[in-house]
């Protein structure tokens, strides 16, 4: 219950309200993670606090950026499942597709997707790569992504996935190659750059698909 705690008391700190459902939640994946972490090194540190604020309410905050009529949301390097998993306890109608191409974080991931009985959440364990993005075939409202690299082609697979006012959130410190390479895009258009609650050092930079430069 230590880390439920933790949730609760944090949580308005990130403007958020969370439902005891959403608490519980959290409290059995932090529980699954501490399982796993051994065998499958998902994350260096297990801190409860710093992954109550670092990786939970963290991914969550993004749930300002997101539209209720959301419904596509594509993560790219989904690692231990944040910031999708989080933000799919919130918005459980989201309909996710989480890249991860090492196998043993994909068994991860699956495990988690059962143990919070979780619904249409898809894993793709293959690397991240423009030929798969445009392989799904459909539009995605929310593209997230906290640690990869990614070069040109990958970008233009991304935007060619978005929609209009389709939103692409980068989690990054302060300086940011990343963030820097969209910045230069013409199709993209940076709407907010916010600094992440209990951190001095820590963003979240919200991307929109420009609707004049539709190519």
């Amino acid at each position: 219950m230590e880390f439920a705690r933790l949730i609760e008391n944090e949580a308005p700190a990130f403007q958020l309200s969370l439902s005891s459902s959403v608490i519980a939640s959290c409290e059995s994946y932090y529980a699954l993670l501490q399982r796993w972490n051994t065998a499958v090194n998902l994350m260096a540190d297990l801190d409860p606090l710093e992954v109550a604020r670092f990786h939970f309410l963290e991914s969550m905050y993004a749930v300002h950026f997101i539209s209720p009529s959301t419904r596509n949301h594509i993560d790219l390097g989904s690692g231990a499942g944040f910031p999708a998993i989080p933000l799919k306890l919130l918005l459980p109608t989201l309909r996710n597709f989480l890249y991860e191409s090492r196998s043993r974080r994909c068994a991860f991931l699956k495990e988690l997707i059962r143990e919070l009985k979780l619904s249409n959440v898809s894993i793709i364990p293959i690397n991240i790569s423009s030929v798969s993005i445009r392989k799904l075939h459909m539009p995605f409202d929310i593209i997230t992504f906290r640690a990869i690299q990614f070069d040109s082609k990958l970008l233009n697979a991304l935007v060619s996935v978005m929609p209009v006012e389709g939103r692409l959130l980068v989690w990054h410190g302060q300086a940011s190659p990343h963030r820097d390479y969209l910045l230069h895009d013409p199709r993209l258009v940076e709407i907010e750059k916010r600094r992440i609650p209990t951190s001095r050092a820590r963003f979240i930079s919200i991307f929109e698909r420009d609707a004049i430069a539709k190519k």
